[in-house]
């Protein structure tokens, strides 16, 4: 895991340790699925986790959609499939690239598509970073470098990887609106 999670970090541009202490965190470096098959993989990933994936990066969802749907359907985008579709999408996506089991492997783990699924995940902290960023400059107008620091944006890209875009918005809105600073305490504060 080592090597692979270098590698997906440099090629995506997330901190290595990063990434690592999210499989660390969220799976204990166990990539198979829980057995109440909610959370999948190295990053613990639930399916509407997707999300950000498909939005920040449109080739994979342009190469998940032509998998799934016609050209026609795949041609507007993600955010205007119906949920049905979305999901139809997610659970491809899940079962192609995140979901490692594999009955007749060693332990019960495809390892090589486990190695394989830490550029995903990478891919997905950095689309979720990118919600983030985005959502800090609709409330502000500004970047997010103007109104915070490195590490204090970071823990909120987590926030929102764990949380949802949701929660971690309505957290940065009032956060704003209490004129308090953008930084993780004030943030965190505020997840419901």
């Amino acid at each position: 895991v080592d090597q692979d999670s270098y590698e997906a970090a440099v090629a995506n541009a997330v901190p290595a340790e990063l990434l690592k202490k999210v499989f660390a965190q969220e799976s204990q470096f166990w990539a198979g699925t829980t057995t109440d098959g909610v959370h999948h993989g190295l990053g613990h990933l639930v399916e509407t986790g997707l999300d950000p994936l498909f939005l920040w990066f449109p080739d994979i969802y342009a190469g998940t959609c032509a998998a799934v749907f016609s050209a026609d359907t795949c041609k507007s985008g993600y955010a205007s499939l119906s949920p049905d579709q979305k999901g139809m999408l997610r659970g491809y996506l899940l079962n192609q690239d995140i979901d490692v089991s594999c009955p007749t492997c060693p332990a019960g783990i495809d390892i090589e598509k486990a190695k394989r699924s830490i550029d995903i995940f990478a891919k997905l902290i950095i689309a979720n970073c990118s919600q983030v960023d985005q959502v800090i400059t609709n409330l502000t107008g500004l970047k997010p470098g103007a109104v915070s620091n490195y590490e204090d944006l970071w823990e909120i890209t987590m926030a929102n990887y764990n949380a949802g875009a949701g929660c971690t918005s309505t957290a940065l809105r009032d956060t704003i609106q209490m004129s308090k600073p953008i930084n993780w305490d004030n943030v965190s504060g505020n997840l419901a």
